[in-house]
């Protein structure tokens, strides 16, 4: 079967091509107003383990809604400490 799909596609290249030009323009035209409709977050699932870890890292190392700083690391001590 897709040896039949791909002897059309590369004996009819050229409406294969338009085809994709034409759904793409009228894809473009009906979605072309839809991201200022789309919300750009809180997609969180309260219930996951990621959200839970989330959270702890915001409320015991304060740091924020974005991924943990790389360069921060643990001291000797146990404290945290600025890399080089």
């Amino acid at each position: 079967m897709l040896d039949r799909i791909g002897r059309v596609v590369v004996r009819r290249h050229l409406a294969v091509v338009v085809v994709a030009l034409v759904v793409a323009a009228v894809a473009g035209v009906f979605g072309g107003g839809v991201q200022s409709k789309l919300s750009h977050g809180g997609f969180d699932d309260p219930s996951a383990e990621s959200t839970a870890a989330t959270a702890a890292l915001v409320r015991d190392f304060a740091v924020g809604e974005t991924q943990p700083d790389p360069r921060r690391r643990v001291g000797p001590t146990g404290g945290l400490r600025r890399g080089r």
